[in-house]
């Protein structure tokens, strides 16, 4: 049996965006969606996705465990009152992205903190 998902609402009265532990959810904006949304709880939700791609690695992961979790990844999500973080840790390598909504302006915020773990000189992508 599948179990519903907590969903963190974030907004100041004019821009909300709803998150969900794997890092997916929806916006808005005076009741338009900006994201696009699905009236089914029990299924995945579309999400904003950012990608990271590391060293020795040949395809992208996540920061969140949806849509495309790193196979070896261990994922994190807290959330707060103002703010959700989601957190991604591998061996050589840990990403916290967090996200909040401002209260004076009808915009989202993420903040990408990215950590290399090892002596070496890494280059990585990021979209």
């Amino acid at each position: 049996m599948l179990a519903l998902l907590p969903t963190l609402l974030l907004g100041n009265g004019a821009y909300s965006v709803g998150l969900r532990p794997d890092g997916g959810g929806q916006s808005s904006w005076r009741g338009q969606a900006i994201s696009r949304a699905r009236d089914d709880l029990l299924r995945q939700t579309p999400c904003h996705a950012y990608f990271i791609r590391g060293p020795q690695q040949s395809a992208f992961s996540s920061l969140g465990s949806a849509p495309s979790a790193h196979p070896d990844g261990r994922y994190s999500t807290r959330f707060f009152a103002e703010r959700a973080e989601f957190e991604l840790d591998t061996e050589a390598w840990n990403t916290l992205m967090t996200v909040w909504v401002s209260p004076d302006d009808d915009v989202e915020f993420r903040r990408i903190s990215l950590h290399n773990l090892t002596e070496q000189a890494a280059e990585f992508d990021l979209i």
